[in-house]
């Protein structure tokens, strides 16, 4: 493919009849392509939502590629559930009403249902969010608003993947295709504000001119029962879903394996897929052999993670963490995986350790000076 090409006149984000102007961080609208036609801005037509756009483009390329009969790798990467919050409003009313107890009972319905993959008897740290008594009739309806809309843009996500699913199954390579779905981060308790109010705050949450955000509350129970949020590098943040398909490639379906992995696993993996030979040099490691049924050797090296300024380190079953630049803390994420106790002061040679390998990780990705 070549470059991508911009439009010599900028596009114009203004709104569309009957509408307000979009909400936005950057009045002038921020670049969007289409494959490789780029301009800054937004024009749609009425009825345009981008994950249904998103998974139109998926579906146009498999058929498109399975008609070559040409094998393909096809990057899908939704948008959805960032914010600003938006969805249709047919698929929000199938949520209405679902979220008016609050933070606390969905969180605890949740932790219930995630019992097949959590430890209960792991220990769990006390809540961040606020009573939900504490809150006005009118906060309560705000907030229950929020959750509702990020229900539904879910929801949305979920069916654009059964409609690329189903269009394999039309081609009749559903079972053939590697499928991997993963998440980039835990839930965000961002909040996009101007002037201390959300962006477009005198229109309805979840409305076009509105910059509507889930806010940490929601967010800590979206990442239930993790600690922290998206940018930590505490579990809550860095801990995501990481789903498999390929029932022609596995001796058996329906496994749930516990281990630490990487979104650097996924390129070996792709390469021990595509090819005999296993290219040197790659990090991470491949999980072809898990996949396929087979177990893993340890990882040979820690991960090391760094995002403004929170970071840590993974070593089998020891993390080693800090937030907002503060002192690492030290967890047994096998016995303690909610990061509840602090064990740096009785194994500070495990910390101290784990820092130093850390301090000559991140003194190796340094850019060179010049």
């Amino acid at each position: 493919m070549g470059p991508a090409r911009r439009r010599s006149e900028p596009l114009r984000t203004e709104a569309r009849p009957g509408e307000p102007e979009p909400g936005r961080k950057k009045k002038a609208g921020r670049f969007w392509c289409d494959d490789l036609d780029c301009g800054e801005g937004l024009e749609t037509p009425d009825g345009f939502y981008s994950t249904h756009a998103f998974t139109d483009k998926a579906i146009a390329f498999v058929e498109e590629a399975s008609a070559r009969e040409a094998p393909y790798l096809l990057y899908l990467s939704y948008t959805a559930p960032n914010d600003p919050l938006h969805a249709p409003a047919e698929t929000v009313a199938r949520f209405v009403g679902d979220y008016d107890k609050g933070w606390a009972p969905v969180a605890e319905a949740r932790y219930k249902r995630q019992v097949a993959l959590v430890d209960p008897q792991a220990p769990r740290r006390p809540h961040l969010w606020r009573s939900w008594a504490s809150l006005s009739a009118a906060e309560r309806e705000n907030q229950t608003a929020r959750m509702e809309i990020y229900a539904a843009m879910i929801a949305e996500l979920d069916a654009g993947v059964r409609r690329l699913l189903d269009a394999l199954e039309q081609q009749g390579t559903l079972d053939s295709t590697l499928i991997i779905f993963a998440s980039d981060n835990g839930a965000s308790a961002e909040l996009v504000l101007e002037n201390s109010e959300e962006i477009g705050a005198e229109y309805p949450v979840g409305s076009v001119g509105r910059w509507t955000s889930l806010g940490p509350d929601w967010a800590e129970v979206g990442n239930t029962p993790f600690r922290f949020y998206k940018n930590d590098s505490y579990e809550g943040g860095t801990s995501d879903p990481f789903l498999v398909r390929w029932p022609d490639g596995m001796e058996e379906t329906g496994r749930t394996a516990f281990m630490l992995s990487h979104l650097l696993d996924i390129h070996p993996t792709l390469i021990d897929v595509a090819s005999s030979e296993s290219a040197p040099g790659l990090r991470g490691m491949s999980l072809l052999p898990l996949i396929r049924g087979e177990s893993l050797p340890p990882r040979a090296q820690p991960l090391f993670n760094q995002w403004q300024d929170n970071r840590a380190v993974w070593d089998g079953n020891w993390k080693l963490v800090a937030r907002d630049d503060g002192p690492w803390a030290l967890y047994n994420i096998a016995d303690d995986p909610h990061e509840t106790e602090d064990l740096s002061d009785e194994h500070p040679e495990v910390a101290e350790r784990l820092a130093a390998a850390y301090d000559s990780w991140f003194e190796s990705v340094l850019p060179a000076e010049e």
